[in-house]
């Protein structure tokens, strides 16, 4: 078993956490099916023990978005105490593209039908797949382009905005276009008016990064257009499973058919561990509560919204001024 383990220096605390650097989506040790089946029938809390007194000396543990099954396999990770964390949305494609699509909402699809004859008014619609590194870099540009435009206007942490992450994405998609990279783009004529980023790995496709030019095309529903002839590739290339990844993006409730519950476990060794533990536990237990409100979750992301609004008025002011 391998897990992969980093203690990073968050202000004065020393905490232990998976190396995801908010990236990830799902962490879980790379463990063999047959001694990941052992350790579920034991207790893993002693060999957890083991592995913290070898690392040695930190202030708390903080273990994030753990799947409790690892391909089949369970994680014995998930069988310490943890509390639930974010949820992963997915669905199922084995009744192909026209059995997919019959299972939506018939006025969503109605809706999608009309935005895309409107768009074809425009121009020629269609699917633009990466093939080479050279395309592969143009899209990834403009995607992460309209995503930090979102974060911008929506007031959503931009991790784009950072060289580090920004680099990440376009060495991904350059360097394993043809193999695990999907870069692809939904385009009217020349112009590119939706994009995605997903890897694609033993039958399912997990989206990654997608945005749009929602500022000229919103009315024409860019990105449900662009998820559309992803589905449709998806079944063309005999993926399984779509993984619509973590996050309560209202879209994932239309499209999305199963849930995945993810856990989180912490421990704390410290006094200052202690209260970020607290914290953490906290923050969880608001947002359990917060998903069983969804009238709350609306008002949440309005208030984001309209607080990104605001920054964006007011830097646009400094900027004239």
């Amino acid at each position: 078993m391998l897990i992969p383990l980093v203690e990073r220096q968050r202000g004065r605390l020393r905490v232990l956490e998976f190396i995801d650097f908010d990236v990830t989506d799902y962490n879980a040790p790379l463990i063999r099916r047959e001694f990941a089946a052992e350790l579920a029938m034991r207790d893993f809390s002693p060999i957890w023990c083991q592995i913290l007194k070898s690392i040695g000396t930190m202030d708390a543990v903080s273990l994030r978005k753990m799947p409790s099954v690892i391909d089949g396999a369970p994680n014995p990770f998930t069988r310490l105490r943890c509390q639930n964390d974010m949820i992963g949305f997915n669905s199922p494609l084995k009744c192909g593209f026209n059995g997919y699509m019959k299972s939506r909402n018939s006025h969503m699809t109605r809706e999608l039908r009309r935005s895309r004859r409107r768009l074809e008014a425009l121009g020629s619609v269609e699917l633009k797949v990466a093939h080479d590194a050279e395309t592969a870099a143009k899209l990834m540009k403009t995607i992460i382009s309209y995503k930090s435009a979102w974060c911008r206007a929506t007031g959503a942490v931009d991790l784009l905005s950072r060289t580090a992450y920004a680099d990440f994405y376009h060495s991904l998609a350059r360097n394993e276009v043809g193999g695990i990279a999907h870069t692809s783009a939904l385009m009217v004529g020349d112009h590119m008016i939706a994009g995605n980023f997903g890897i694609v790995l033993r039958g399912r496709f997990y989206g990654i990064i997608q945005s749009s030019d929602f500022e000229n095309y919103r009315t024409y529903s860019p990105g449900s257009l662009l998820l559309v002839e992803i589905i449709r590739w998806c079944c063309e290339n005999n993926i399984s499973l779509l993984d619509f990844s973590i996050g309560s993006e209202s879209y994932k409730a239309r499209w999305a058919d199963d849930e995945e519950q993810l856990y989180q476990h912490g421990q704390a060794f410290s006094i200052t561990g202690m209260l970020l533990e607290t914290h953490r536990r906290t923050l969880a237990g608001f947002k359990n509560s917060a998903r069983k409100n969804p009238q709350l979750v609306e008002l949440l992301r309005s208030v984001r919204t309209k607080v990104g609004k605001s920054v964006l008025v007011q830097q646009h002011r400094n900027h004239a001024g």
